[in-house]
């Protein structure tokens, strides 16, 4: 199996580090789009915030970055390295999850992060961040979403993602660096039907 460490990464760091990440992983989601029987989804990225299908993978992708820091942190006492993977998986699926939810790197506040030492603050903001998403399939009235709120605590999800790398004393060009990696990663698995 080919993981981030086998895989050669580009070296010229864009000028802004979080545009190109989201650029990358949205050429990655169209790609993975019919795979995973997605529909319009990607094309409907302004509204899905507001409708039961929408919402439903919006809350579907925050399982993926729990699952994905979950396995992060089953792997930090044993290898640095597959802690750091686990953890950029979990950078992939919030970038596609905000994608999806109709924002692009400007939902990420780089400015001021902080030294995240807890991942679990991570999950507690897209948990508190899904519940603002009350539309269901089984509802006969549909809700518009709370935007203002579900924003905030999506870019509270992001300070705090981004602090785990920061914590580990990694910055935005290490961050971009190891995302391209595990991109190449994902292009091999992709090319290999892994």
């Amino acid at each position: 199996m080919v993981n981030i460490s086998d895989i050669e990464a580009e070296h010229e760091i864009p000028e802004n580090v979080m545009k190109a990440i989201f650029e990358k992983q949205m050429d990655l989601a169209l790609k993975y789009k019919d795979i995973e029987d997605m529909g319009d989804l990607l094309e409907t990225t302004k509204n899905n915030i507001n409708t039961a299908k929408g919402q439903k993978w919006i809350k579907d992708f925050s399982w993926r970055v729990t699952e994905e820091i979950c396995e992060a942190l089953e792997a930090k006492p044993v290898s640095k390295e597959h802690y750091l993977e686990e953890i950029t998986d979990a950078l992939h699926f919030l970038t596609e999850l905000s994608i999806i939810a109709g924002y692009d790197e400007q939902i990420v506040d780089v400015i001021f992060p902080h030294e995240n030492k807890n991942e679990m603050y991570c999950v507690y903001f897209l948990g508190i961040m899904c519940n603002t998403l009350k539309n269901k399939p089984w509802k006969q009235t549909q809700m518009l979403t709370d935007r203002p709120k579900f924003e905030k605590y999506l870019r509270s999800a992001w300070r705090e993602l981004i602090g785990i790398y920061y914590a580990s004393e990694y910055t935005m060009n290490d961050i971009y660096i190891i995302y391209m990696k595990k991109h190449g990663v994902n292009q091999f698995r992709i090319r290999s039907k892994y």
